[in-house]
């Protein structure tokens, strides 16, 4: 062990032999920098990385140069998907051990072609989600925040934001699916234990409403006061006069009224029936002559409303738009990417508004990065396979799509495609556009020479295609 305060190696001894430094509390500093390691590993082992964290962090502040806990600490971010963090930590920890470090196992994988790039675009995604959250734009945020997930699944914030999205507009079912999947990653974070309690009380109290609605609809009706006296209903003749004359009189005055309305009532209810036929009959006639009037000019309305609605031919109108937009979102958090590209093709984009035109062109460029993947596989095997008649339009569809499509291989396969079929025309144009976008690379070097001269390379020149295609074939 060397000297906290002059460096010198001092083996076990409590007293620095060449400068006199007491040595005993600074044994104990870094026998709690060790402590505070193992209990970090102990909770990195059992999955509770944010409380591994912070045994690790204590270690590191009590001794800096514990290349072992800056080490694990590093895993510990990169497994919660803190890619950034975790480089930061292991780049220290080389330079404190250069050599005999784990660390350079570590950096080599992180840094293979394409990694870094990803994880790039990945923590840029993430970065939109949080602006679509600030603009109150929740559709496109959870939307984004889903592919982020599809593309990165151990990145734990994007877990939380999703569930917090969700939390807030009532979907507790979903909401409790994304922190169960944060907790399967860290099994103790406080903000995923903390929206899983937020979830569990919304549970509760839907239960206790349940309740109280259950006991109201089996609640009888009660009657109001200790005792409640039910008052006799009075009998018809009780009603009268309680003397049987009242009967007499009531059938006397029966006998009138029927008298009345046979004689005065009834004739007079015929005539005003037969008034109401003869009116209704001039009526009708009148209509009728009327109608016969219009006829020409309903014609002409109902010619110039077909040539209207001739406009929207094969359109959807706004609410099946709408409808089979939403329809599409649901098939694409299903997985069922099939069903997303029959509803979303039958959506008119010209009557959407601002937002559902971004939801569209999110759903139809997600929709487009799975087919260009497919494409891209079946493109490229048949490329191996020496293919090149089968392989040319598929890379075609790619490259239209996004031409820098992996790392540009895409497009190199396309030239070299091209170039196999004998279509130097073709085969230049893409080279040199390859050599545009990746100027500084092998391929783009080789690239280049060949847009310029096809077939006139020198040995030199073949020597590097060789190796650019071994580096394919690695790849």
């Amino acid at each position: 062990m060397n000297c906290y305060y002059c460096g010198v190696d001092i083996g076990d001894e409590q007293q620095c032999p060449y400068c006199g430094a007491d040595q005993r509390i600074y044994w104990k500093i870094l026998h709690a920098s060790a402590q505070a390691y193992n209990e970090g590993l102990q909770r990195a082992q059992v999955r509770d990385l944010s409380g591994a964290a912070v045994s690790l962090h204590r270690s590191l502040r009590m001794n800096k140069y514990n290349t072992q806990a800056r080490n694990l600490l590093g895993l510990v971010y990169f497994e919660m998907g803190q890619t950034t963090l975790a480089l930061r930590e292991w780049v220290v920890s080389k330079n404190f051990q250069p050599d005999d470090n784990p660390v350079d196992r570590y950096l080599t994988s992180v840094q293979k072609p394409g990694i870094l790039n990803r994880l790039d675009s990945i923590a840029q995604k993430y970065n939109q989600a949080l602006a679509y959250c600030r603009q109150d734009s929740r559709d496109l945020a959870r939307i984004q925040l889903k592919r982020i997930i599809g593309s990165h699944p151990k990145l734990v914030e994007a877990y939380q934001l999703l569930a917090l999205l969700l939390i807030q507009d009532g979907k507790y079912e979903e909401a409790r699916r994304a922190l169960v999947s944060a907790a399967k990653i860290d099994s103790k974070n406080p903000i995923t234990m903390a929206y899983m309690e937020e979830v569990r009380a919304s549970y509760t109290a839907k239960k206790k409403s349940r309740r109280r609605r259950r006991a109201r609809k089996d609640e009888p009706e009660m009657a109001v006061g200790a005792e409640a006296v039910v008052a006799p209903q009075p009998g018809i003749l009780e009603v009268l006069d309680g003397s049987g004359s009242g009967i007499v009189n009531i059938l006397l005055g029966a006998g009138l009224g029927i008298l009345v309305a046979m004689f005065l009532i009834v004739p007079t209810m015929r005539q005003n029936e037969n008034n109401d036929a003869q009116n209704a009959l001039v009526s009708a006639n009148k209509e009728a002559a009327t109608s016969a009037n219009n006829i020409a000019s309903l014609e002409k309305q109902v010619e110039a409303l077909n040539k209207e609605l001739d406009k929207y031919t094969g359109q959807g109108d706004l609410k099946t738009s709408y409808e089979k937009l939403l329809e599409a979102q649901k098939a694409m958090d299903e997985g069922d990417s099939e069903k997303a590209v029959a509803a979303i093709g039958t959506v008119n984009e010209t009557l959407l508004s601002a937002n559902g035109k971004a939801v569209y062109e999110s759903i139809n460029g997600t929709i487009q990065e799975e087919a260009a993947k497919d494409t891209y596989a079946e493109g490229s095997s048949a490329f191996r396979s020496r293919k090149y008649e089968e392989a040319i339009p598929l890379l075609l569809q790619v490259v239209e799509f996004d031409p820098e499509y992996s790392d540009g291989y895409a497009l190199y396969y396309l030239a070299q495609s091209y170039e196999n079929t004998e279509d130097t025309k073709s085969a230049a144009k893409y080279y040199a556009q390859f050599a545009e976008l990746f100027p500084n690379t092998s391929r783009g070097r080789v690239a280049k020479s060949k847009a310029e001269s096809m077939g006139e390379s020198d040995p030199g020149d073949e020597e590097t295609v060789e190796a650019v295609e071994n580096e394919q074939m690695a790849d």
